[in-house]
């Protein structure tokens, strides 16, 4: 099994990071036994109406069983779970001496870096960008083209009817079937017009010690503990003050290796806490919605309560090291914005990828295209949502 390490992305001098909001310049991925090339991680955000999608990448491992906690995200209520909270988890305690968590921070305080006017600097030099502006003509000129090319077919079937006194069924069926085969096609090529309206997303970074607090939510059920805890000190170990953010495993399978082996990393990292809710039998325990909503519960009870942001991750998404330095400032520069969300991307996809198992047609034209129109989409794991919102 490879492991991976965060990666450095972005034109600041920081080490490595998670790709949330910032430039992504040196995206060499320094993995936790040996250098390895990373991919490009792609840098879009979300709009500031309810979503922005910031250029800050989770590593994902390709091919993970899911599992109930797996299937739904944030909603509902009437969840059916007892919290007890804090009774079976002593070392909770250890992490009060370390937390600022009660100490806020006016949005004067907050020190926010713009990296770049483009978000995307890396993977669109200036004379890239200029040719990308051509494709919604180059695409308009091929739906055109087709449709040109379909009324000369229409056109032909039917002088052939007349001048021969026949009707060619067959033909009318190629004709309605390759219609109806080409829809999907032109569809999407009519969709990508929309990219007519750029995207215009700055790289940010917010700078220094002075930072929201937020809390980190890994949801897991029954993964392999290995997996899990990758994730737990990955996330435990990104450049933001550990006074501000915690990381919380919300365990559905209730696993007591997973508790052991985070008693373990909480050594390490006070920050870094275990929460199981109880679920009880014959009511609804909404998957990971429930469990999402169980830790939102859980937090309120630490010292200091809970954070001003909840970001959350699943069980196999390793982020880059300025993951939250790099999202939560599209937030923080933007009251109105309810939540960023990075994409993702596979470390362990092979080079020649025959079964093309990558998101980077969905990371790299889909998304972008949603987002300059406005209604990009939360990819459900990496983001950072403000907690008024919910």
């Amino acid at each position: 099994m490879s492991r991976r390490k965060s990666h450095h992305v972005g034109l600041s001098s920081d080490g490595d990071s998670l790709k949330s909001d910032i430039n992504e310049k040196d995206i060499n991925a320094a993995w936790r036994r040996k250098s390895h090339p990373a991919p490009h991680p792609e840098y879009d955000s979300f709009p500031g109406a309810d979503l922005e999608k910031g250029n800050a990448t989770i590593w994902r491992r390709k091919s993970h069983a899911a599992h109930d906690s797996d299937k739904d995200s944030i909603g509902s209520s009437g969840y059916g779970y007892v919290p007890e909270l804090s009774h079976n988890y002593a070392y909770h305690d250890r992490a009060s001496t370390t937390s600022s968590f009660s100490e806020v921070y006016s949005e004067t305080d907050y020190l926010v870096q713009e990296i770049n006017k483009h978000d995307d600097v890396e993977l669109l030099s200036p004379w890239r960008r200029r040719v990308h502006r051509l494709a919604p003509l180059s695409t308009l000129a091929a739906v055109a083209a087709y449709f040109t090319y379909y009324a000369f077919r229409i056109s032909f079937t039917v002088n052939a009817q007349q001048k021969y006194h026949k009707t060619y069924g067959m033909a009318w069926v190629f004709i309605a079937t390759e219609f109806m085969v080409a829809l999907p096609t032109v569809a999407h090529q009519v969709y990508s017009l929309l990219a007519m309206k750029q995207r215009k997303r700055p790289q940010l970074r917010i700078i220094g010690d002075a930072v929201p607090t937020v809390d980190v939510f890994i949801t897991c059920c029954k993964e392999d503990v290995d997996v899990i805890i990758d994730t737990a000190r990955a996330a435990s170990d990104i450049d933001y003050p550990s006074e501000r953010f915690r990381v919380v495993v919300l365990d559905d399978g209730a696993d007591p290796e997973l508790e052991k082996a985070m008693e373990m990393l909480n050594q390490q990292y006070s920050n870094a806490l275990y929460f199981a809710r109880k679920k009880i039998k014959g009511q609804p325990h909404h998957a990971k919605a429930g469990n999402l909503i169980g830790g939102t519960a859980f937090v309120e009870e630490l010292p200091g309560g809970a954070g001003e942001y909840i970001a959350a991750l699943d069980a196999d998404m390793i982020p880059e090291k300025h993951w939250l330095r790099a999202l939560v400032p599209h937030c923080v520069r933007n009251p109105n914005l309810a939540l960023a969300c990075p994409p993702q991307l596979f470390y362990n996809v092979p080079d020649d990828d025959l079964l093309v198992q990558s998101l980077d047609p969905f990371v790299h034209v889909m998304e972008p295209i949603k987002d300059a129109c406005g209604v990009a989409w939360c990819t459900g794991s990496g983001y950072v949502i403000r907690r008024s919102a919910l």
